[in-house]
């Protein structure tokens, strides 16, 4: 079966919490895209400027209703990991592109003293094969759709099904997720090619009722 997830990427926690009572009690989790300014262009919650981090004894909207996953666009992310468990997150994201091998070994060591799920994402430019080494430390692998990544709305990239076909093929078992120009055109194509889980964005939140866009998107599935 494919899990589908909505994925956000608010300014604000104002903003957050808006959008997920059009999708509360629908899903059990979310992604939220974490953009520092740094690693990528833009910034989003609760980044408020270029490497400027903002959380104040905050709780997460609808903490009871959802569980996050927490897709960290930021640089060097070993050095934020303690606030977004101070948040709520359930799941954390790496990009494999974001800080030296040695310092994601260390962010990796660090997040699973908590009972949280790791996964790690590469660039499509990354070769697979670097992933061998992490391979005990992560529970997931994310494959991105898209070329540039920090930007919802982009064109899918077709080296991602390719990349599914050799995920799968190399590690049978492993759990695949795309993030990324997941949406009715595309949605099937990953899973045939080898994806367990789905992130959409803007086939969700495009949507005048982002309800219609999870039900388009799982009907294709």
């Amino acid at each position: 079966m494919i899990e589908l997830l909505p994925a956000l990427m608010p300014k604000t926690i104002a903003e957050l919490e808006k959008k997920l009572t059009w999708v509360r009690g629908v899903t059990p989790w979310v992604q939220l895209d974490v953009m520092d300014g740094e690693f990528v262009p833009n910034t989003s919650y609760p980044y408020v400027a270029p490497g400027k981090l903002s959380i104040e004894n905050e709780q997460l909207p609808y903490i009871d209703d959802f569980k996050y996953e927490f897709d960290l666009m930021v640089r060097n992310p070993h050095g934020v990991i303690g606030k977004f468990m101070h948040l709520g997150a359930s799941r954390m994201v790496f990009h494999y592109e974001s800080a030296s091998v040695a310092e994601l070994h260390h962010a990796l060591h660090e997040t699973r003293q908590f009972d949280v799920q790791v996964g790690m994402s590469l660039s499509n430019d990354t070769p697979i094969s670097v992933l061998r080494e992490f391979l005990p430390e992560i529970s997931f692998v994310q494959v991105m759709g898209i070329a540039r990544i920090g930007f919802q709305g982009e064109p899918f990239d077709t080296r991602a099904l390719m990349r599914l076909h050799e995920l799968r093929a190399t590690y049978p078992d492993l759990i695949l997720s795309v993030d990324g120009s997941v949406n009715t055109n595309t949605a099937r194509k990953l899973a045939d090619a080898g994806a367990t889980r789905l992130i959409a964005g803007s086939a969700v939140w495009e949507k005048r009722d982002p309800l219609s866009g999870l039900r388009e998107l799982s009907s294709v599935l």
